[in-house]
């Protein structure tokens, strides 16, 4: 189960299992370097992390967002020159979970620093659903965790 997933983190980033109590937590860190003429410009940093949670109710997903809200600031790192960050709950289960709601956007110093996105995200035996807030703020990381999880199963 989330075999893709794990090579990912591990292969590029660092993973954890089991972690506290989740089942898993992976973490990314992906630098866009900007040059004009061969020469540096400027650098952005941005770190993605994924927690992995099994539920088995609505109920039992949404405690589970709540409580990662909170806990996931403890882990979230801020570089110096960051621009985006994503921090997702993967909640695994057997039927589909409805996580339209699952999504927190937060500004660092107005924006000047960049933005976390916090979101869940459900990954049942019926395929992966995302809040479509997460969508319109970043069609990208939706279409990364698309093609890194297709080939997960539950």
């Amino acid at each position: 189960m989330l075999s893709e997933v794990k090579r990912f983190f591990k292969e590029y980033g660092s993973w954890q299992e089991p972690y506290r109590d989740y089942l898993f937590f992976g973490k990314v860190t992906v630098k866009t370097v900007h040059e004009t003429l061969l020469l540096k410009d400027y650098e952005i940093v941005s770190n993605h992390y994924l927690f992995g949670k099994r539920v088995n109710s609505r109920e039992e997903a949404e405690t589970a967002f709540r409580r990662f809200l909170k806990e996931s600031r403890e882990v979230v790192e801020i570089p110096p020159d960051h621009y985006l960050s994503s921090v997702g709950l993967l909640l695994v289960s057997e039927n589909p979970i409805e996580v339209s709601n699952f999504f927190e956007r937060r500004f660092i110093w107005f924006g000047i620093k960049g933005k976390i996105l916090t979101f869940g995200i459900n990954l049942s035996a019926e395929g992966i659903s995302y809040p479509e807030k997460l969508e319109r703020e970043s069609p990208e990381l939706v279409r990364f965790l698309n093609s890194l999880l297709k080939a997960s199963r539950v």
